[in-house]
């Protein structure tokens, strides 16, 4: 094992300053010192440990498998977080740019992932979804049974109640998210007093108000202020669908979001529903207590009724048509049920894998990449077929993008020698 020098948490300043024999083994082992994922693992310490054997199992497994190999960083991060040499993990890259595209249908995405028809295109019991207040779509607003209704209307349903949730009905990972409290029947947002202008302007033409859901005790406790959840992964394969992995979501800083992007930690849990001990949060830091609150998250115990929590992601997955391989954002309820909140049909799966200490697709692995493999390379497959237009597509859309940029360079190369001119 060749033991690097990087020390835990040293600065990104830093990394320039590594010894000529370790950037040497870095580029034995074709590892790409100027990505994003390289600086987020050195940074956080998880690259500490070089083990180039292991990297030549991993090539030699990517080489069997996929018919090439990958740059090895997360490999190595996942062996220096959780002490496990896995063969089956898939590297973030793959899963984005080969992966998911052939499993989910791109052009379908955009309908999936407007909450505001979840309960139409959701097939889950209304007494097992968050309960919608009111909608708002292109500017026009609609009760829980989707009539239309005006913007007076809508504020009035809110001074029915003490606290709602607000968010954009068409991002994903809790963005947007805020709390609304009603009191004396004025609704504020944090401290500020809103209008429904207000709202609208902030929000736009789409968005969602719902109930709060009151949460069981077991997954408030690490931090009381978020909706926790848990992202469940399921995937449908030869036929059937399985669940792949879960973790949990904890907001932090008194937020009411609960995703790592916002600041949060993710807890992994276990095949028979037991919380792990150690969290980790999107700068890869790990936790063994909150960091807001304190809590020791070794004292949490399990999520009561997990195989119910299961059953209800496969019957969820059931009337999604269009994507294989889905994430799904589950609240667990005051009563330990399971509850819907979102659908996500892409992710940060370098995170989904350390948070569970797993392999997304665990004994499936070689099986999925071999059948990925062969199908991309079949040009009758209908896939195969899907995909390559969908590339098309985004090829020319990033030219297109690039011509933008350059033209936008060559204007304010053109506004300097106008402004040097006029001095």
């Amino acid at each position: 094992m060749f033991k690097s020098i990087f020390g835990k948490n040293r600065n990104s300043e830093n990394k320039n300053a590594s010894s000529s024999n370790e950037n040497d083994v870095f580029n034995k082992l074709e590892i790409n010192k100027e990505s994003d994922a390289f600086e987020r693992y050195y940074n956080a310490g998880l690259l500490s440990d070089i083990d180039v054997e292991y990297v030549n199992e991993v090539n030699q497994f990517w080489n069997d498998n996929y018919g090439q190999t990958y740059d090895p960083v997360f490999n190595l991060a996942f062996m220096n977080f959780t002490g496990k040499k896995e063969l089956n993990l898939v590297p973030p890259s793959v899963m984005s740019n080969d992966i998911v595209p052939f499993f989910n249908d791109p052009k379908m995405r955009g309908v999936y992932k407007d909450k505001n028809i979840y309960d139409k295109l959701i097939n889950a019991k209304p007494t097992r979804t968050v309960e919608n207040i009111i909608k708002r779509i292109y500017g026009t607003y609609y009760d829980k049974d989707n009539n239309a209704i005006t913007s007076e209307e809508a504020y009035r349903r809110f001074l029915t109640f003490e606290e709602l949730i607000i968010k954009p009905s068409n991002t994903n990972n809790g963005e947007g998210i805020r709390k609304l409290k009603i009191v004396n029947s004025d609704v504020f947002m944090g401290d500020k007093k809103v209008s429904m202008t207000d709202l609208e302007q902030i929000y736009g033409g789409h968005f969602i108000v719902q109930k709060l859901i009151k949460q069981h005790p077991i997954i408030a406790a690490p931090h009381p202020d978020s909706v926790n959840t848990l992202r469940m992964v399921t995937f449908r394969w030869e036929n059937e669908i399985r669940h792949l992995l879960t973790f949990a979501r904890f907001g932090a800083n008194n937020s009411v979001q609960d995703n790592a992007g916002a600041g949060g930690v993710c807890l992994g849990v276990s095949d028979s529903g037991e919380f792990l001990k150690v969290a980790i949060n999107e700068a890869c830091e790990s936790f063994t207590h909150h960091p807001t609150t304190g809590y020791e998250f070794a004292k949490m115990g399990s999520i009561p009724n997990y195989e119910a929590f299961k059953e209800y992601v496969i019957e969820l997955h059931k009337d999604v048509l269009h994507h294989d391989f889905v994430s799904w954002d589950i609240a667990v309820g005051e009563e330990g049920q399971p509850i819907f909140l979102e659908v996500n049909l892409r992710g940060a799966t370098w995170l989904y894998q350390l948070a569970a200490q797993r392999p997304l697709f665990g004994d499936l692995t070689k099986d999925v990449l071999k059948y990925v493999h062969r199908e991309q390379n079949n040009p009758e497959s209908p896939r195969r077929r899907m995909l390559t237009e969908q590339q098309k597509k985004e090829k020319k859309i990033k030219k297109q993008q690039r011509e933008i940029k350059t033209l936008k360079n060559q204007i304010d190369e053109l506004n300097k020698e106008i402004d040097n001119l006029k001095q």
